[in-house]
């Protein structure tokens, strides 16, 4: 191993370690260089991406060695199916009132939700249930457009959408859910 690939994998742990997700520090491109290719900071769910560039800045000057600044590396975060569904809800209900919900939501709620996998269990199981709703298990346009006509009611509704679909498919009846949904009516 050479002395860059050890500063990159003691870079990917400590930058792991203050972040709290598994982060992994690895080579794109031409091996050797060349005029494209660079290291790329990769991790899944956790905090979004101008997050992980705050933590690598502070990070990166004790890693050791010399090389890339923070604002040099490349950043890659992949949501999983279930982070994903979850951050839209959480954007979701940032949103008072009536919310549009599209691909460009989707977007949104994966640039500004972080830690969508730290979310209350409420909203984890109504994500899970979302993506039940999908053949894919992800969220597909299709999945995105039955989304949007419950968001035009608001958050609230697409919450008890998602609960009345939970309680319909499972038969059982979140105690928790139900107190929070019989408070708002």
């Amino acid at each position: 191993m050479s002395a860059t690939s050890r500063q990159a994998w003691r870079f990917a742990e400590l930058i792991g370690t203050a972040s709290g997700v598994e982060v992994t520090v690895a080579w794109s491109g031409r091996p050797g260089g060349g005029t494209w290719g660079g290291w790329v900071v990769q991790w899944s769910d956790g905090p979004t991406e101008a997050e992980m560039r705050g933590i690598a800045a502070a990070v990166l000057p004790t890693a050791g060695g010399s090389g890339s600044t923070a604002a040099e590396l490349s950043y890659c975060r992949r949501l999983s199916a279930l982070g994903e569904a979850t951050a839209l809800l959480l954007w979701l209900r940032r949103r008072p009132g009536a919310a549009e919900v599209s691909a460009v939501s989707l977007v949104a709620a994966r640039d500004e939700v972080s830690y969508p996998e730290r979310a209350d269990a409420a909203t984890l199981r109504r994500a899970r249930t979302l993506l039940g709703r999908s053949p894919s298990g992800t969220a597909s346009y299709d999945l995105l457009r039955e989304l949007a006509g419950h968001a035009r009611g608001g958050s609230e509704e697409v919450q008890r959408w998602l609960d009345d679909v939970d309680r319909a498919a499972t038969g059982v009846i979140d105690l928790a859910a139900e107190r929070a949904r019989r408070r708002y009516q």
